[in-house]
């Protein structure tokens, strides 16, 4: 089962944009939040107030956006959007009757430590989702290992698991070496997850691992430019 990160508010469902330590949330979904009928409400209240928001408050949206499960969600280049103290600030300043329960669902938010700095620089939230989604992953792989030696009559020892594995590192890293996970941001755990599962797809063919080598990478180049890593312009 296929794990997402999503907040709820109100029964609204937001998706939110992991980026720079913390959460954003686009200024459509919080102008739904607050009961406006479109963003326009909330970039009206941005702009009267816009010297009292600092850079790690607010900014413009650049790049491609993916949900968690690598699938394009279609935020457009200059889309403006909010941290959640962001959306605080901006729920001070709106006079809907919704506004004040927003306050203090996000205040609660902060008080967990959802979108908050973390020392590391890896928003811990996000990434816990990430770092199950490649283990879950692992098992299957060595499955399919074990099936094909298997079927021509060889044994599979520790040797071949880590080997595979280490396989699969070096198609992230260009090196064949163990990684630490705790090492890896949540775009690196996406990727490894995927080229996991590539692998796995390869080793169904009988493709022996020199075979597969230059397919992986091939996998991974194509991977990088359509789901290109999330970038953001900061500016008020």
């Amino acid at each position: 089962m296929t794990k997402k990160l999503v907040l709820i508010f109100n029964g609204i469902t937001l998706s939110p944009i992991s980026d720079k330590n913390q959460i954003w949330l686009t200024s459509v979904e919080l102008a739904k939040s607050l009961g406006y009928a479109d963003e326009k409400s909330v970039s009206r209240i941005f702009t009267r107030n816009k010297d009292e928001f600092s850079s790690d408050m607010t900014t413009l949206f650049q790049g491609g956006q993916f949900d968690h499960l690598g699938e394009f969600k279609g935020v457009q280049n200059g889309t403006r959007i909010f941290s959640l103290r962001g959306c605080h600030l901006i729920a001070m300043f709106a006079k809907t009757v919704i506004a004040k329960q927003f306050r203090v669902w996000v205040l609660d938010i902060l008080d967990k430590g959802v979108g908050t700095p973390k020392p590391n620089g890896i928003d811990e939230i996000l990434r816990s989702f990430e770092v199950q989604e490649k283990r879950d992953v692992h098992s299957p792989m060595m499955d399919a290992l074990i099936f094909i030696r298997e079927s021509v009559g060889k044994k599979t020892t520790d040797h071949h698991f880590t080997n595979e594995n280490l396989f699969c590192n070096r198609a992230l890293t260009g090196k064949w070496e163990p990684l630490d996970e705790s090492d890896l941001d949540v775009y690196d755990l996406r990727l490894l997850k995927a080229i996991r599962l590539r692998n796995m797809i390869l080793m169904q063919h009988n493709l022996k691992q020199a075979d597969r080598k230059d397919a992986l990478d091939k996998y991974v180049t194509t991977y990088l430019n359509k789901t290109p890593r999330l970038k953001l312009v900061i500016s008020k």
